[in-house]
C-alpha cells in the first residue's frame, strides 16, 4: 500500500506544480507589438484602419503598446489544478488515519488469537501430562 500512497502523492505534487506553472504563465506578458485599446488584439500586419477582432476604428479604440490581457479561463484552470489536489489531500488524511487504525487493530486481534491458541495448546499439553498413564494391560487380563 505504501507504493500506492507514494504514487498518489507524486501525482498530487505534479498537479500542484502544473497549476502554479499555468497561473504564472497566464499573467500578462510585455509586448512591443501594437494592440487594440479596446480588446487587446495584436494589430501587427493589419492593413485596414479597423480592428479585425472588435471592429472599432483605431481612432475610437486607440492603439496601445504594452501588456496583453491574460486569459481568465487559463487562470481558473491553474487555480483548479492547485485546489483539487489540496482538497484530495485533506480528504485522504482521515481516510489514511482510519485505514492505519484498522490495520493496527486487525494485527492486534490476530496476535491475541494466536496467544489464545498457544495458551489453549499449552493447557492441553499440561492436562495430558498430569493425567495418570492408562495401563496397557488390564488387571483382569492377567
Amino acid at each position: 500500500m505504501a507504493v500506492f500512497e507514494l504514487l498518489i502523492l507524486i501525482l498530487i505534487a505534479a498537479s500542484i506544480g502544473v497549476g502554479v506553472y499555468v497561473i504564472r504563465s497566464s499573467k500578462s506578458r510585455g509586448s512591443v507589438d501594437p494592440l487594440c485599446g479596446n480588446c487587446g488584439y495584436n494589430l501587427t500586419g493589419c492593413e485596414s484602419n479597423r480592428c479585425s477582432e472588435c471592429g472599432l476604428l483605431f481612432i475610437q479604440a486607440g492603439i496601445v503598446k504594452g501588456r496583453t490581457p491574460s486569459s481568465p479561463n487559463r487562470r481558473r484552470a491553474g487555480i483548479a489544478l492547485i485546489l483539487v489536489p489540496a482538497v484530495l489531500i485533506l480528504g485522504m488524511i482521515p481516510t489514511l488515519y482510519f485505514y492505519r487504525n484498522a490495520k493496527i487493530q486487525r494485527a492486534r486481534a490476530i496476535q491475541a488469537r494466536q496467544q489464545a491458541m498457544q495458551t489453549q495448546l499449552f493447557l492441553q499439553n499440561m492436562l495430558t501430562a498430569t493425567q495418570p498413564a492408562s495401563p496397557t494391560t488390564r488387571p483382569a487380563d492377567r
